[in-house]
């Protein structure tokens, strides 16, 4: 797992690049448009009890102040907790809902200390109501954005994790396969020049030996069981002799020639599984 998070961090680009993305966001026509939106709503339907303790008027002005302060502060803000977030394969969607929740909550305090006569639960309501808005808004506005944030975000977009954390290559030698093709890997075959990667999502052919192949695994996931293949633990369900040939059985009940001079050590790594 380690090489795939350093791969995730190595493809996220800077901060100040994600800082320009998110500039680019707010001015978009999509975000200013739901921005107004929420100002007119927090301001007409007053949710909590802001409607009897301030007027219109006074509840416009407040809300104006807190959407450039949701603006400015993700501005500054936003981009070093997204890159920190994105480093550690937490969704882009999750750390947005959760920094702008913050945000409401200090609007909601900032709302209680200007106007005492506001009530506590009212002031909760308040904030949970802004929590939706925001967990509808972010989607909304991602939904949009999704193509335009993979691409400026990272080198690699299929390693951003937007809606849930990514599955990160779990090896040096996952990482070259192709996205569509990674997962766990199950077994190695050398084929003259190229080495046949096996996984549950297919197999690929990768221009490498067997021995270079084996390198760039974590140590001890699997061994060479033939000159020709090696094999993952996960893989080796039962040695049996064909005519007195060793055989290694997959869980699938396949089976793969062992060299003789693996045979001992198999048996070792197979008994201290039982």
């Amino acid at each position: 797992m380690h090489t795939g998070i350093a791969a995730l961090r190595e493809s996220l680009v800077s901060t100040a690049e994600i800082r320009k993305f998110v500039r680019d966001v707010y001015l978009s026509r999509i975000c200013l448009s739901l921005l107004i939106a929420i100002w007119l709503f927090t301001s007409v339907m007053a949710p909590g009890d802001r409607m009897q303790a301030v007027s219109l008027p006074w509840r416009a002005l407040f809300n104006a102040a807190g959407a450039f302060f949701f603006c400015l502060v993700g501005y500054l803000f936003l981009p070093v907790l997204l890159r920190a977030t994105l480093a550690r394969n937490i969704p882009f969607v999750w750390s947005n809902i959760a920094f702008y929740s913050l945000l409401a909550g200090a609007d909601t305090i900032a709302f209680k200390v200007l106007f005492p006569g506001s009530e506590r639960t009212g002031a909760l309501g308040y904030w949970l109501t802004a929590v939706v808005m925001i967990a509808i808004a972010v989607p909304l506005v991602m939904f949009f954005f999704e193509e335009q944030t993979r691409a400026r975000l990272s080198t690699r977009p299929e390693l951003l994790p937007i809606w849930r954390p990514v599955r990160l290559p779990e090896s040096t030698l996952e990482a070259h396969l192709p996205p569509e093709k990674r997962a766990p890997i199950h077994r190695l075959e050398a084929q003259n020049q190229y080495v046949r990667v096996v996984t549950d999502c297919g197999d690929t052919l990768l221009r490498m030996s067997l021995r270079e192949a084996e390198e760039k695994l974590p140590p001890d996931t699997g061994m060479r069981i033939h000159r020709s293949i090696w094999m993952s633990r996960s893989q080796m369900q039962d040695l049996v002799f064909r005519n007195g040939n060793p055989k290694l059985l997959d869980p699938k009940g396949r089976e793969y020639p062992v060299s003789r001079k693996k045979v001992a050590e198999l048996r070792t790594l197979l008994a201290g599984r039982r």
